[in-house]
Order: C-alpha cells, then sequence, then structure tokens
C-alpha cells in the first residue's frame, strides 16, 4: 500500500491553479469534506487531485491506501461502470473509475478511461496529466511526451507538467530537455522530495 500512496503522491502533485474542468470540483470537496466512508473519501481525494491540491489529496489517498483498498477498488470499479452505463458522459464516475484502475496496476484500462476523460473534459490539465503518467507506465514514453504538450497549451506554468517532462525527458536520456522543464518545477520538485520522506 506504501507503494499506492507514493503513485498517487506523484499523481497528485500540482500547482493550486484551477484547470478549466467542466466539473465543479470545489463543489466535490465541500459535498465529501468529512467523509463517513471509503467512497466519500475517494471523492475527495480525486477531487482535490483535480484541483491541484496534493497535499489534501495525497491524505485522503494514505487513508485509502491503509483500507483494505483492492475489495474497495472492486466495488468502486462495478459502481462506476455502473453509473457510466447510464450515462457515458459521468465525468465524476468516469475519474473514480481511472483511478480504480491505476491504483490496480490495470494501466491499460486506466489509460483508456484517462483517454475518455481528455476526450470529454479536454481543458481539465490533470486529465492530460494523468493519462501521459499512464501511457509512461506502459512504455509508451513518446505519446506520454505528446500529451504533456497538449497540458502545456492549456496552462503552460503548470510546475507538475514540468516535472512529468522532465521525467520523460530523463527517461529518455535527453537531459538538456529535461533540465529545461525541471527549471520551471521548483515548488513541484520540493514538494515531491518531501512527500516521499
Amino acid at each position: 500500500m506504501r507503494k499506492f500512496s507514493i503513485i498517487l503522491l506523484v499523481i497528485c502533485l500540482g500547482t493550486t491553479a484551477m484547470a478549466a474542468s467542466k466539473v465543479n470540483w470545489n463543489s466535490v470537496v465541500s459535498q465529501n469534506k468529512s467523509p463517513k466512508n471509503l467512497e466519500e473519501r475517494l471523492l475527495l481525494g480525486v477531487a482535490y487531485a483535480n484541483l491541484g491540491k496534493i497535499e489534501e489529496s495525497a491524505s485522503q489517498f494514505e487513508i485509502l491506501g491503509k483500507a483494505n483498498y483492492d475489495q474497495f477498488a472492486r466495488e468502486v470499479i462495478r459502481s462506476a461502470e455502473g453509473k457510466l452505463a447510464k450515462n457515458s458522459s459521468d465525468l465524476v464516475a468516469l475519474n473514480c473509475l481511472a483511478f480504480a484502475y491505476y491504483a490496480r496496476d490495470d494501466f491499460r484500462r486506466a489509460r483508456d478511461n484517462f483517454q475518455k476523460l481528455v476526450n470529454l473534459d479536454s481543458g481539465n490539465v490533470w486529465s492530460h496529466n494523468y493519462l501521459a503518467i499512464v501511457y509512461g507506465k506502459l512504455g509508451q514514453v513518446d505519446s506520454g511526451i505528446a500529451q504533456l504538450k497538449k497540458s502545456l497549451e492549456i496552462e503552460p506554468k503548470n510546475e507538475y507538467t514540468h516535472l512529468l517532462m522532465g521525467l520523460a525527458y530523463t527517461e529518455k536520456g535527453q537531459y538538456g530537455n529535461a533540465a529545461k522543464h525541471y527549471i520551471k518545477a521548483p515548488r513541484a520538485l520540493k514538494t515531491i522530495i518531501k512527500l516521499s520522506r
């Protein structure tokens, strides 16, 4: 579960600027501010992640990671797929489904769901970033870089996106390109170091 928590910390890292999502994530936070169960906690974590509020999101995912998450993830998948069968544009259910597949290391299904999110909520920088991360997990670094370029078109100063670009270029051995992006992500780098201790 520690591995899951660290991975989700990396996923959730970002600036606090709000992406132009079609979902009012602040409203989702307000509705689930005092979570009474794991589902509400997941919604809160996903909402914070989509707002770029890393420490808050990390806190929720850490608690989820300590629970019997595998069983819970199966329930989330079943529930979200049921909601999406009724409304294929349910962005909240689609987010929960994508995160659940990611947490279970089912990166192909996570990719498919994050791709749907990018198509349905194209103004949300976080959907693009998550899709790029999943491409990286699948060994498709060039596709990840292409996705991150789209993310930077939406929000050019997003430190998280620059951090991911730096990591992707490092993976490809393009250290000069990586350095250009790391320089643009000082707070993101500090935060990830702090949270990974």
